[in-house]
């Protein structure tokens, strides 16, 4: 009889742990709310002669440390081309700040690439009742005929955002943190920053669609890479991006999203600018990038559709991948702008925003129902064998009862006489 209290007890002890996990584990889904920032701005000036990038001034030694409360990586670079108002006077259809700002990486002779660009995914749009605009961030050319080119184009179009470094694939890096440099100084406000290299095509309904839902703060999001080496052997395939170990010491790189296309909030876009000086310059942007995220305290997020790569020869394939992600590379445009590119880029967006607009609920309103459904069921499930564990005992107990009233009741009785 002990024996039968004692297991009774344990399986009501052992529901109600089951019941507490279970709370516990559906409070734990319940998001908090993210911290904001706050930072002064300073104005930088505007100088048009060329600062030499390969000088010892310029460039950190690779002696210094990965990070540093010190400066050890100043951007002494000003502004040629600097737009200062194109922020200014943006609003979006619910009378707030700018939502989606793309700077681009291009160079001074990608002339095709940015004219398909504004004819695309490019420009000042308004998608899906948020405001979306695009800068091209550049380095200066050599060529003074070039350089006098781009400032025309930036007289006509007000796009373009220009430094006195030379524009060159080494000094990415440098193009990158001028770019958080002009978020800082005149669009603060912005909500999102997205970086992209101009041979890429972006579908910005699928991406302004994806961070509604997104915080807004300390945010950022592409196709994380973890655990990556550093290119250390001469031969290997992508010698490219070859790196000592006096450059880089470490066995790994910190996470980082690759340079085709990433996003974030524009605190963290401002963040890294302010921060860029305390951590040792490398010519590979995007690690250089996560590392300034570590610094930082930013933990990035994987996200689906930032870098597709598609054949290029099969116009299925280029539209499904537009029309179902964010990010898709092509290649830079040399001879014109790709006309067939453009009218496949209209088609999937056209395509995405039908498919979006025959969903009976929105992308959030699926994912709390998902999650409550789920809570529910989990709950149920927890209820169910709670109420098995306590009534198994006392069901064990009539049934052995019965059992020896029926065995007691077959049992022949003496005979009398």
């Amino acid at each position: 009889m002990n024996g039968r209290k004692w297991r009774k007890k344990l399986r009501r002890k052992l529901a109600l742990v089951i019941f507490t996990i279970t709370v516990g584990c559906c409070l734990y889904m319940i998001p908090s709310s993210p911290r904001t920032p706050s930072r002064s701005l300073e104005s930088p000036e505007t100088e048009e002669s060329l600062t030499d990038t390969d000088s010892d001034d310029t460039q950190p030694s690779h002696h210094q440390p990965l990070y540093s409360d010190d400066i050890i990586n100043p951007h002494p670079y000003k502004f040629t081309i600097a737009n200062p108002t194109h922020c200014e006077y943006m609003n979006d259809s619910d009378g707030g700040q700018l939502f989606l700002l793309i700077l681009v990486k291009s160079a001074p002779g990608d002339v095709y690439d940015r004219q398909q660009i504004r004819r695309t995914w490019g420009g000042t749009q308004t998608v899906s009742g948020r405001l979306t605009s695009t800068l091209f961030l550049l380095g200066l050319n050599r060529d003074p005929e070039l350089n006098r080119s781009v400032r025309e184009e930036s007289e006509r179009y007000n796009d373009i955002v220009q430094e006195n470094f030379l524009d060159a694939y080494q000094n990415l890096t440098i193009k990158n943190i001028m770019g958080m440099k002009w978020v800082a100084t005149y669009c603060p406000n912005a909500t999102y920053v997205a970086s992209a290299d101009a041979d890429v095509m972006l579908n910005t309904f699928n991406l302004v669609r994806r961070l509604l839902d997104k915080p807004r703060h300390r945010y950022a999001e592409g196709s994380l890479r973890k655990n990556s080496e550093p290119v250390r052997k001469p031969h290997q395939h992508n010698h490219k991006w070859l790196t000592s170990k006096e450059l880089y010491p470490e066995a790994t790189y910190a996470p980082f999203f690759p340079g085709s296309c990433f996003v974030m909030s524009g605190d963290v876009a401002a963040d890294i600018y302010y921060e860029s000086p305390h951590v040792r310059f490398l010519p590979w942007d995007d690690v250089f990038i996560g590392l300034v995220m570590k610094r930082i305290g930013i933990e990035p997020w994987h996200g689906k559709g930032y870098e597709q790569y598609v054949r290029l020869n099969s116009n299925k394939a280029i539209t499904r991948a537009l029309m179902r992600g964010i990010c898709v590379l092509i290649r830079h445009q040399l001879d014109g702008v790709d006309e067939k590119l453009v009218e496949l880029w209209k088609a999937a967006v056209a395509k995405s925003q039908i498919k979006y607009q025959s969903k009976p609920t929105s992308v959030l309103q699926t994912v709390l129902l998902f999650t409550a459904i789920s809570m529910f069921l989990v709950l149920l499930f927890s209820l169910v064998v709670a109420i098995m564990l306590l009534t198994s005992s006392d069901g064990k107990h009539s049934n052995s009862s019965h059992k020896r009233s029926i065995r007691k009741s077959m049992k022949p009785r003496p005979l009398t006489y």
